[in-house]
């Protein structure tokens, strides 16, 4: 296909070409001249987005969006689930190209309609909508929004506790955003939480010195330094170069310092 392509000319070419020829579907089958041109969109979104053209990236990934919302204020039970994608599609070039308004109103749409879809439906769109909520949690993460994230963190932890199971392809996804759940709790303060969940995260990986290290941030902001001690030895014992580059290893390492 030609995304696999290494020559990028020969990528928006191609592309490009698949545009031309979709275009003979819009007449015949316009729901899959929808899904196929929405698709290539994307695709020359993400390209140009390789090749730090940016500008092109949000054009290309605009188009996509514009195809589907038409089709979604036509026909919007039909288009539903194209239009979500379209949403996200274009809410993670926004986030790429560091413009998050676009990108939360965009995860906000594709998740509302998600939710609309599971009230309308049942638990057979459980995992739809729980994906749809990954990119917008992750957002808030990322840019550091510890105020909007945990409660949407927090909701969309408890959504996924209730059905994904160990060892699916979602359960590593769930365990990352507990992660995060925890750690945003201790940054805002709240380290009752924090700890409650950063505990529970420790009990599902035992194996993720992570777990231990923002465990041991925990306890220590809590004063309780026995606690904190014992969940940074085991961090340390699982990664020995764990505090390398952490901004408070001197004041982790003390910890060490004062064991008897």
């Amino acid at each position: 296909m030609a995304y696999k392509l290494k020559d990028w000319d020969d990528c928006e070419h191609n592309y490009l070409k698949a545009l031309e020829i979709y275009s003979d579907l819009q007449n015949v089958n316009k729901r899959k001249y929808i899904v196929y041109c929405r698709k290539v969109y994307n695709n020359l979104a993400l390209l140009y987005l390789k090749k730090e053209n940016r500008d092109k990236a949000f054009e290309m990934s605009s188009k996509s969006y514009d195809i589907a919302k038409q089709c979604f204020d036509a026909e919007p039970g039909f288009y539903a689930g194209e239009f979500a994608n379209a949403c996200v599609s274009i809410g993670r070039v926004a986030e790429a190209v560091g413009n998050m308004e676009v990108a939360e109103e965009k995860f906000k749409m594709a998740n509302q309609i998600e939710a609309r879809k599971l009230e309308e439906i049942g638990d057979t769109y459980r995992e739809n909508y729980w994906t749809s909520a990954l990119d917008l949690a992750l957002l808030y993460v990322n840019n550091e929004n510890h105020e909007k994230g945990v409660p949407f963190l927090k909701h969309v932890v408890e959504f996924g506790q209730n059905f994904i199971e160990k060892g699916t392809r979602l359960y590593s996804p769930l365990q990352s955003l507990k992660y995060f759940l925890g750690q945003s709790y201790r940054r805002i303060g709240e380290f009752d939480a924090a700890r409650n969940v950063m505990e529970s995260f420790v009990a599902d990986n035992p194996d993720k010195p992570l777990g231990y290290l923002e465990l041991a941030r925990i306890r220590l902001n809590t004063n309780d330094r026995d606690g904190a001690r014992t969940s940074l030895k085991k961090c340390l014992e699982l990664s020995p170069n764990m505090l390398n580059n952490a901004d408070d290893a001197d004041v982790l390492m003390s910890l060490l310092d004062s064991d008897e």
